[in-house]
Protein backbone atom coordinates (compact mmCIF):
# COMPACT_ATOMS: atom_id res chain seq x y z
CA UNK A 1 0.00 0.00 0.00
CA UNK A 2 2.51 2.23 0.59
CA UNK A 3 4.48 1.62 -2.49
CA UNK A 4 1.40 2.39 -4.38
CA UNK A 5 1.31 5.98 -2.63
CA UNK A 6 4.90 6.71 -3.13
CA UNK A 7 3.60 6.09 -7.23
CA UNK A 8 1.23 8.08 -6.90
CA UNK A 9 3.21 10.63 -4.89
CA UNK A 10 6.49 12.43 -5.67
CA UNK A 11 6.67 13.89 -2.47
CA UNK A 12 6.09 10.51 -0.35
CA UNK A 13 8.53 8.04 0.78
CA UNK A 14 9.08 5.13 2.05
CA UNK A 15 11.42 4.73 5.10
CA UNK A 16 12.50 1.93 7.51
CA UNK A 17 12.20 -2.19 7.19
CA UNK A 18 8.94 -3.81 6.28
CA UNK A 19 7.53 -4.55 10.08
CA UNK A 20 5.46 -7.85 8.46
CA UNK A 21 4.22 -9.37 5.28
CA UNK A 22 0.12 -9.85 5.57
CA UNK A 23 -1.71 -10.80 2.59
CA UNK A 24 -4.86 -8.33 1.73
CA UNK A 25 -8.49 -8.96 1.79
CA UNK A 26 -11.59 -8.09 0.13
CA UNK A 27 -14.74 -7.50 2.02
CA UNK A 28 -18.10 -7.91 0.51
CA UNK A 29 -22.12 -8.65 0.95
CA UNK A 30 -21.59 -12.68 1.49
CA UNK A 31 -25.16 -12.58 0.17
CA UNK A 32 -24.40 -10.85 -3.46
CA UNK A 33 -23.17 -14.23 -4.95
CA UNK A 34 -22.93 -12.63 -8.61
CA UNK A 35 -20.53 -9.88 -7.31
CA UNK A 36 -18.37 -12.29 -5.16
CA UNK A 37 -18.30 -13.99 -8.27
CA UNK A 38 -17.47 -11.39 -10.52
CA UNK A 39 -14.45 -10.23 -8.13
CA UNK A 40 -13.16 -13.87 -7.94
CA UNK A 41 -13.07 -14.17 -11.46
CA UNK A 42 -11.41 -10.58 -12.28
CA UNK A 43 -8.92 -11.44 -9.63
CA UNK A 44 -7.87 -15.29 -11.26
CA UNK A 45 -7.81 -13.68 -14.52
CA UNK A 46 -5.09 -11.16 -13.24
CA UNK A 47 -3.47 -14.20 -11.49
CA UNK A 48 -3.20 -16.55 -14.60
CA UNK A 49 -2.88 -13.89 -17.68
CA UNK A 50 0.26 -12.01 -16.48
CA UNK A 51 -1.43 -8.72 -15.71
CA UNK A 52 -0.24 -9.57 -12.11
CA UNK A 53 3.39 -8.62 -13.27
CA UNK A 54 2.37 -6.17 -15.34
CA UNK A 55 0.87 -3.88 -12.86
CA UNK A 56 3.82 -4.69 -10.13
CA UNK A 57 6.01 -3.54 -13.00
CA UNK A 58 4.27 -0.44 -13.93
CA UNK A 59 2.91 1.18 -10.18
CA UNK A 60 5.60 -0.54 -7.99
CA UNK A 61 8.79 -1.59 -8.93
CA UNK A 62 9.98 2.01 -9.73
CA UNK A 63 9.19 3.40 -5.98
CA UNK A 64 12.59 1.49 -4.95
CA UNK A 65 10.20 -0.25 -2.37
CA UNK A 66 10.12 -3.26 -3.60
CA UNK A 67 12.30 -5.50 -5.47
CA UNK A 68 11.70 -7.84 -8.48
CA UNK A 69 10.36 -10.37 -9.59
CA UNK A 70 6.69 -9.48 -8.78
CA UNK A 71 5.83 -12.07 -5.71
CA UNK A 72 3.57 -14.29 -6.57
CA UNK A 73 -0.24 -13.33 -5.53
CA UNK A 74 -1.09 -15.20 -2.19
CA UNK A 75 -3.22 -18.13 -3.07
CA UNK A 76 -7.07 -17.34 -2.53
CA UNK A 77 -8.92 -17.82 0.45
CA UNK A 78 -12.59 -18.77 0.63
CA UNK A 79 -14.72 -18.20 3.68
CA UNK A 80 -16.99 -16.16 6.23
Amino acid sequence: VLAGFVAQDPNTQVVGDTFTEEPYGLGMNVDDIDFVEFVNGVLEDVRSNGRWTEVYEKWLLDTGALDPPAPEPPAAVYGR
